[in-house]
């Protein structure tokens, strides 16, 4: 912009939209950031026998702008087994209209691990699953993996790290994976992969013969599984780009970053992006440039507007955020006097909550299985898991996993919907081998939002 002569005042008024991690997120944030990121994989493999179809279901995750995507191999399978293989990648979320379908294609690398690259034929614009590559995971690490187990919309369930790998980097987890969560991305607090779920354990040997396992499960860890398959990629025609940190989707948190403040600067107009609107300077009489900012934003679908935070300078101004009753749309007003001293300058941050979620819960129950009871006896065992804050369950339903000597449980949503009871009866019976009873499973729910938006702060 080229300036003149004249000097008059003139408030120079800048926002934008910008994207900055989070050092810390809790599971709903992590499922926000991710959720149009994470892949249903659909495997259809017809044998060379021209009768035998074998179907497999999975999930996997995007790493890439190019497209790529990485899950399991063993759900993928050898492609040379099979005379038409057919690899299909589908996106759902709970009460999202946004959808996606892909045909995917495998990238033909070699990996060491049980991972498998494959690339969308239909462009996919989400921001990649970004992959953390500066430490390994740790013994008790918290994390929330995605999946489309159990579920055609993608769901989630947290849990943590059990204990360090038996073999290069496959982990233990304190979670009994299911069917179809093959390839789903293992998560850490910052929203970053740490890993993608391989399978579950059903038995270990401990040097006394096999015995059964619960709730424990194996992922392998990003390092070194996925970078080795990235690098062995490196060779092809087209380069990866990984990710490292997790940008702030749209559909989840908006940063503005705002500066209002008269300055005297010598200029005829100011029309310049990404200013909305230009501001005459009359070289003779002058006008002075307006004082007040507002911008106006709406909240992406099953979304409404939660809450505003301003960090910044305010000095002899103000910012705030004005919403719609129902809160899918918002107003930002910004004001600053035209003293000289005046100044708004920071960062204002307008956080989204879903409207609708869905959540897992993971159900441990043992029985005592002391051998030394002469007579079987049954215990009635109730559990109770409660709703995510500011939200009540509209439904769910019991996914099991290992049963024995345990009656299929019966689940009561509460009055206020705000928790659900599990009811199940275990019996211990000392003529089994092994004695006891054991539940093991998920509670698969849906909810939706209640509470009123937390007030602006």
């Amino acid at each position: 912009m080229r300036l003149k002569a004249l000097t008059l005042p003139l408030m120079l008024v800048l926002l934008y939209f910008e994207h900055k991690a989070e050092a810390a997120l809790n599971n709903q944030e992590i499922y926000q950031f991710n959720r149009r990121s994470v892949l249903k994989i659909d495997v259809t493999c017809e044998l060379f026998d021209k009768i035998t179809i074998e179907k497999r279901s999975g999930t996997g995750f995007l790493i890439s702008k190019e497209g790529h995507v990485v899950t399991s191999y063993h759900l993928v399978g050898d492609p040379e087994d099979c005379e038409v293989l057919d690899i299909h990648g589908s996106i759902r979320n709970v009460g999202d209209s946004w959808e996606y379908n892909s045909r995917l294609k495998i990238v033909p690398v070699s990996s060491t691990f049980d991972v498998a690259l494959l690339q969308v034929e239909t462009s996919l614009e989400s921001e990649p699953v970004a992959l953390r590559q500066d430490r390994l995971p740790e013994i008790l690490e918290d994390f929330v993996f995605l999946t489309y187990s159990l579920s055609h919309e993608l769901s989630g369930s947290p849990s943590s790290v059990r204990g360090p790998p038996q073999i290069p980097s496959v982990w233990q987890t304190n979670h009994a994976f299911n069917p179809g969560d093959s390839g789903a991305p293992i998560l850490d607090k910052e929203g970053r992969a740490i890993g993608l779920v391989l399978g579950r354990v059903s038995s270990a040997d401990l040097g006394r013969g096999p015995i059964n396992v619960q709730a424990v499960g194996w992922m392998v860890s990003t390092i070194p599984a996925i970078k080795a398959l990235v690098a062995a990629a490196s060779t092809l025609d087209e380069p990866i780009h990984l990710v490292d940190s997790v940008p702030q989707p749209r559909f989840a948190v908006e940063t503005f970053d705002i500066f209002l403040r008269p300055e005297h600067i010598q200029a005829n107009i100011l029309c310049n992006p990404p200013f909305t609107n230009c501001y005459p300077i009359d070289p003779d009489i002058g006008v002075p440039s307006p004082n007040h900012l507002t911008q106006s934003f709406t909240a992406p679908d099953n979304s409404v507007i939660s809450k505003y935070a301003f960090n910044g300078i305010q000095r002899d101004g103000n910012v705030g955020v004005i919403f719609e009753a129902d809160r899918a749309m918002g107003t930002i007003s910004a004001n600053v006097a035209a003293s000289e001293n005046a100044i708004v300058k920071g960062d204002l941050k307008v956080y989204y909550d879903p409207l609708v979620i869905q959540m897992a819960y993971p159900v441990n129950i043992t029985e005592d299985r002391n051998a030394a009871r002469l007579v079987a006896t049954t215990e009635q065992i109730d559990k109770v898991f409660s709703a995510e804050a500011g939200y009540r369950f509209v439904d769910a339903e019991f996914q099991p996993q290992y049963v024995q000597n345990a009656t299929f449980p019966k689940l009561i949503i509460s009055p206020a919907a705000t928790s659900v009871q599990l009811t199940t009866s275990i019996t211990s019976d000392p003529a089994d081998d092994p004695p006891g009873g054991w539940l093991h499973g998920v509670i698969l729910t849906k909810q939706e939002r209640i509470s009123e938006p937390n007030a602006p702060r």
